[in-house]
């Protein structure tokens, strides 16, 4: 399988799960980690279930180092922005590359840790790119549907008005 470097990526920072897996199923962090990738990968950033997916529900993990690729692993689920953008900072991240499947609905907290890297991205000194990886919905991805939040009811799991089946 061939895999696609581009040299302007600079020190690049992974947002991933388990779903994060190329069509062989081999996790795409472990692709681009790889010395032969050329890509610069300084730190993986871990969702709610870790990046491994070996946390609980609620939980991502502590700061560890992935045994498979040596690099650092950050816990970033329920990290507000600030925080985020400090942690990006810190290690000196000039592209974020979020690779999280989702299945659409705004519970699921996949969607708004998305959501608040690309506003900590926005707010970081070193973030100049955000690369989502487009992943096709299991579901299909084409119904929108159910209870639009509102606003005071909105959380972790619900930051902005939409439906509760948002389609994406």
């Amino acid at each position: 399988m061939a895999y696609i470097y581009h040299p302007k990526l600079g020190r690049v920072g992974i947002i991933a799960n388990p779903s994060s897996v190329l069509p062989d199923l081999t996790h795409v962090v472990d692709v681009l980690a790889a010395p032969s990738s050329g890509v610069d990968v300084v730190g993986v950033f871990g969702p709610e279930h870790g990046f491994r997916g070996a946390a609980q529900a609620g939980h991502a993990g502590s700061t560890t180092v992935d045994p498979q690729t040596n690099l650092s692993v950050y816990n970033i689920y329920g990290l507000a922005p600030k925080n985020m953008t400090a942690l990006f900072t810190q290690v000196g991240v000039e592209t974020i590359v979020f690779d999280v499947q989702d299945v659409g609905a705004r519970f699921y907290t996949f969607v708004w840790t998305m959501w608040d890297a690309l506003v900590a991205a926005a707010a970081s000194p070193t973030v100049t790119k955000f690369v989502v990886l487009d992943r096709p919905n299991p579901i299909g991805g084409v119904v929108i549907e159910g209870p639009v939040l509102e606003m005071e009811f909105a959380s972790f799991i619900g930051r902005l008005p939409i439906a509760l089946r948002h389609g994406s």
